[in-house]
């Protein structure tokens, strides 16, 4: 197991009260608990007794604050000390990643340098060309994808950092990413059903925005934030409201840009949109995923590693649980970035963007067996 995080508890706790003033602050709690104990017992009289008790519990706070003070100012004079042994673990929990991860790691990193610059490349070609605006399917997915991207970064950086399981909750926001992207694409073509979906998506931002700002309104007095004002307000309401009277009342729901996808013209659930993105095979993957968002019971059982006969409770990085994550943010940014190539205008006659999907998933083949691999020898 890598680092202090991930030793058996006893260890780690000695090696912390070796250096941390808390410590002896410890010991000094306990002997004034004592000498307090003891006070009380030779006071005769529960109305003494109680003027005592009263008395402390007035000097108490600024006990603690002083206290506490004087904890803070010896940790600032032991910093060096304390940051540099931090510096030579994460050394330590690099080294440990490169070897075991290093070239799964670098595969990821090529894929996602191919994915970043060949939409960089598209984004140049309908981007600030003067007389020509591009259709609201390339300023869709243009965007989906460069978000993608960082958020493959991300997903990237925590992998080397030795952080999986941080790793598969950035993963789980990539897949939302290639559903949306998806459903876009296919459902949103200039000669279908549905050519103005993109639109919709976009000018759904308006919605959003609104709901965003009658949260905030509810909350700003009790954060202690000015409102926005009613001129605001209105502001924000009235493409919103100009976007309801055009598309309809489920519009101005959450996902309401695809109700006209529905049955029932009703504002899907994510989960429909899997269905629509024909992507419903994975929600057992997101839903697993999202364990590592959210603070369900499940995400409690997750935290645990059991090598032998030891459990730790991890609080830190891991060269362990790489795989899930890499496989699946690198297939969702695979995925992304081939909707943003096949929806543009002409993509059909553009033969190189059709050469670059391929070596796409030539390289997500790659990666994805280097990942599995890996945690094969990690396994054991």
């Amino acid at each position: 197991m890598a680092g202090h995080d991930n030793v058996p508890r006893e260890s780690a706790d000695k090696s912390a009260r070796d250096t941390d003033p808390a410590g002896s602050f410890e010991e000094i709690n306990e002997w004034l608990l004592t000498l307090v104990d003891e006070h009380i017992a030779r006071i005769e009289g529960e109305e003494a007794r109680q003027k005592f008790l009263d008395a402390i519990k007035e000097r108490l706070p600024k006990v603690f604050c002083d206290t506490a003070g004087h904890i803070v100012e010896s940790l600032f004079e032991s910093a060096p000390a304390l940051l540099a042994e931090c510096r030579a673990l994460d050394a330590s929990h690099a080294a440990e990643i490169e070897e075991s991860w290093g070239e799964a790691l670098g595969i990821y990193r090529m894929l996602w340098v191919s994915c970043h610059e060949t939409v960089g490349a598209l984004s140049a070609r309908h981007f600030n060309v003067k007389g020509y605006e591009p259709p609201a399917m390339v300023h869709a997915q243009v965007g989906l994808q460069a978000r993608a991207c960082r958020v493959g970064v991300e997903v990237l950086e925590l992998l080397r950092a030795g952080l999986g399981a941080g790793a598969l909750g950035r993963a789980r926001t990539l897949q939302e990413i290639a559903t949306i992207s998806t459903v876009l694409a296919e459902h949103g073509a200039l000669d279908g059903a549905h050519p103005d979906l993109a639109g919709r998506y976009l000018q759904h931002a308006n919605v959003v925005s609104w709901m965003d700002a009658v949260e905030y309104q509810e909350v700003a007095p009790r954060l202690g934030h000015e409102p926005l004002t009613n001129d605001e307000m209105a502001e924000l309401q009235a493409p919103r409201d100009a976007a309801v009277a055009a598309y309809g009342e489920a519009f101005g729901k959450p996902n309401g840009w695809a109700a006209c996808l529905t049955s029932n013209q009703k504002a899907p659930r994510f989960k429909d949109l899997e269905v629509l993105a024909r992507a419903d095979h994975m929600r057992a993957h997101y839903s697993w995923a999202s364990h590592e968002v959210h603070a369900d019971a499940k995400s409690w059982i997750m935290n645990h590693e059991t090598d032998g006969h030891l459990t730790f409770r991890n609080t830190g990085p891991s060269p362990r649980g790489m795989a899930d994550a890499a496989q699946l943010a690198l297939m969702s940014l695979v995925q992304v970035t081939e909707n943003t190539l096949s929806t543009v205008p002409g993509a059909d006659d553009r033969v190189t963007d059709l050469i670059v999907i391929e070596v796409l998933h030539e390289l997500l083949d790659r990666a994805w067996t280097a990942f599995s691999s890996a945690d094969d020898a990690m396994k054991g």
